[in-house]
């Protein structure tokens, strides 16, 4: 029979190696060590050996030494760390910023450790000279004589015997204001310069030459200055000293002034006067020429152009735009007949209008169930007069349609009796026939910024009992095109006999020449 086995109890009989922080805990052939107290702060329990591991606050950068500023770095001890300022090597100071810089001194210090130092300059020369004892001061040194010597004397560079000492030279003098330093053996004296005079305080005064010489001083030409030491001849305008210094003579200012007038200069005495060639004024300056401005001189009061001014420097020329031609006398600008050339219209329905400065190519397309007159080439006529009797759509067609073309200039000048006939119909001379007008303004296109015309600008009047005329009452503003309709209404002793549409339609052109 197998023998049972016994477990032994460690914990219980004291056999276990735990300590005093760690409990007991009896396993199956053996126990294990439990720690039954915290690691505390800045530890960490490590699982592995039961053991509290210190917490590097500066490699885990949970430290707070920032705070205190780039100076200070963060430094690990058990269970906490401290905030220590940084240190530099000897010859190194800790700049703002945390990094060590080299230590700058001003003259006469050296640097010592953390910090300059005074150089004690006799102790590592001799910078003084013979006879003269060094004293070291703080950041420099100072030479004591050992030679006495007397006032306004000085030892020499070498230290061998007393020398003058130049006040005026070195600075070391009393004299005062303009007075002037006159160095002497053992001192100086203090003169007044020349054009001034000592006072009764001993102070240097000026000299007033123009009140002292009565007005001689200078010539009649001149107005004399006082100036400080002395004076000077002021030559009146117009005038230039003289070799002597005291005359003013006249300036030729045209010659010795080139450009001083605009155009032509004439010298006069004491001066000069300008003047300007034909086509220019003398600006209010004197001397400046301005170009006169002809094309807007005579602008309302006359035309030098009939077409476009332009000025130039003293004069004007006329130049026209394009479709005009200038005319021989260098001034009127003529409208080029495009049409005259044949090589514009080319299409086999188109007629050629010639405009003021263009053309137009107009080809005339007949309304539906009208044919083009064979006997006039710009009036389309009704396909068929026949109209059933109860169609009074059909009778109320136009017989015919005609297409007139008419240019004109801008804003043409109405003569005095206030129009301008631009069209006349008719109709039939028989006296059984009675004609009625009726005008129609269909359209009326202009670019931005032109009034485009309106009804109100033309006048419908009968000439006679079969005749109207069509009359511009308005100037039109151009570019722009206008096309009006004149309704022609035929009654037969009172009965409706047809009608005829006259189509003119005006171009007018941008120019008003």
């Amino acid at each position: 029979m197998a023998r049972e086995k016994k477990y032994i109890n460690e914990c219980q009989l004291g056999l276990h190696s735990c300590e005093a922080t760690q409990r007991c805990d009896n396993t199956i052939g053996s126990y294990a060590c439990i720690r039954i107290a915290s690691c505390g702060t800045g530890y960490t329990l490590n699982q592995n050996t039961g053991e509290c591991d210190d917490n590097d606050e500066c490699a885990l950068e949970t430290h707070d030494c920032h705070q205190l500023g780039p100076k200070y770095q963060c430094v690990n001890i058990k269970g906490s760390f401290r905030c220590s300022k940084r240190t530099c090597p000897s010859n190194q100071i800790l700049s703002l910023d945390g990094t060590c810089v080299d230590l700058s001194c001003e003259p006469g210090f050296k640097p010592g450790d953390k910090t300059c130092i005074d150089i004690n300059e006799c102790a590592e020369g001799t910078p003084c000279r013979r006879n003269e004892q060094c004293l070291n001061t703080y950041g420099s040194y100072r030479c004591r004589a050992l030679i006495i010597c007397g006032v306004g004397y000085q030892m020499n560079e070498q230290g061998t015997q007393c020398v003058d000492v130049d006040e005026c030279a070195d600075g070391t003098h009393q004299c005062t204001g303009n007075q002037v330093c006159s160095n002497r053996q053992g001192g100086y004296i203090c003169q007044c310069p020349v054009g001034y005079r000592l006072n009764n305080l001993r102070q240097c005064e000026d000299v007033n030459e123009c009140d002292s010489y009565f007005g001689n001083a200078c010539s009649n030409n001149a107005v004399c200055e006082n100036t400080d030491g002395s004076y000077r001849c002021n030559c009146k305008e117009g005038f230039k000293q003289a070799s002597d210094g005291r005359a003013c003579i006249d300036i030729d200012e045209c010659l010795e002034r080139p450009g001083i007038c605009h155009h032509n200069c004439i010298n006069i005495w004491g001066g000069h006067q300008c003047t300007c060639n034909a086509g220019y004024n003398l600006a209010v300056d004197n001397r400046t020429c301005t170009d006169i401005d002809e094309c807007e001189e005579f602008r309302g009061r006359g035309r030098l152009c009939i077409g476009m001014c332009v000025n130039q420097p003293g004069s004007f020329k006329c130049s026209c735009p394009e479709g005009y031609t200038l005319g021989s006398d260098g001034r009127t600008c003529k409208d080029i007949n495009e049409c005259d050339t044949g090589t514009v219209c080319v299409g086999p329905n188109e007629q050629c209008v010639n405009t003021r400065g263009s053309y137009k190519c107009n080809s005339i397309t007949c309304p539906v169930n009208y044919i083009k007159d064979s006997q006039h080439k710009n009036r389309c006529k009704k396909l068929s007069l026949y109209c059933r009797e109860d169609d009074e759509v059909c009778r109320r067609k136009p017989l015919s349609y005609s297409y007139n073309f008419l240019p004109l200039v801008s804003n043409l000048t109405l003569p005095a009796s206030g129009q301008v006939d631009l069209f006349t119909m008719r109709g039939p001379l028989w006296s059984s026939t009675t004609v009625q007008f009726e005008l129609e303004l269909e359209s009326s296109r202009a670019p931005i910024g032109v009034d485009a015309a309106t009804r109100e600008f033309f006048l419908l009047k009968r000439t006679s009992f079969n005749q109207a005329v069509i009359s511009l009452v308005r100037p039109i503003i151009g570019p722009q095109e206008v096309k009006l309709a004149l309704n022609m209404q035929l009654y037969h002793q009172g009965v409706y006999g047809g009608s005829a549409v006259a189509e003119l339609v005006l171009y007018v052109s941008e120019f008003d020449f």
